[in-house]
């Protein structure tokens, strides 16, 4: 999971006025509330933050600036920034062996240290993406301009689709066939 790191709205019982981390929480509260993990992020984003929800995903496998300037243009469009990843099972499907490069867990711990990404969600599957989705109920869902003629996953369920051009023609592949 991810993290919220910005002031939050005070919440009159709990006294909260300052980000928190969800790692923290988000145990105990799912426990007593009795909800997935994605329901109880999506409840939190929503009682905290006045404010609108942007999603961005994919493998973030070997992390380069084009990911930055990405992530930083989701970032902007928003207040909440959700990243999905796939896992690597489905990296491995999708990219072919030997990806992924780095591990589910350290692409998750990579992506939480960039201070433009509120939250970090995995998936296996379309039908999981889409239920992610669904639940955060993203204003804006923010994808590569490689992807302007086909269908994007998801889409239907957030109220806009915004392009991202390639930062540099950067991209994972290029950099692993070059240096790889």
């Amino acid at each position: 999971m991810g993290k919220i790191g910005r002031p939050l709205k005070e919440d009159k019982d709990k006294k909260v006025k300052y980000g928190i981390s969800i790692d923290q929480y988000l145990f105990d509260k799912m426990k007593n509330e009795r909800i997935s993990i994605s329901k109880f992020i999506q409840k939190l984003v929503k009682e905290y933050y006045d404010g609108k929800v942007v999603w961005v995903n994919g493998t973030f496998d070997v992390m380069h600036m084009g990911h930055i300037k990405l992530l930083e243009f989701a970032k902007s469009l928003g207040d909440v920034l959700v990243v999905g990843i796939d896992r690597d099972h489905r990296v491995t499907e999708l990219k072919g062996s030997p990806r992924p490069i780095n591990n589910c867990q350290y692409r998750i711990d990579f992506l939480k240290s960039i201070k433009y990404v509120d939250l970090v969600v995995t998936f296996g599957t379309d039908n999981e993406l889409i239920e992610h989705i669904k639940s955060f109920k993203p204003a804006v869902m923010v994808v590569g301009s490689d992807y302007l003629d086909k269908r994007v996953i998801g889409s239907e369920w957030v109220e806009e689709v915004k392009y991202f051009d390639r930062f540099e023609d950067l991209s994972t592949s290029k950099i692993l066939k070059t240096h790889g």
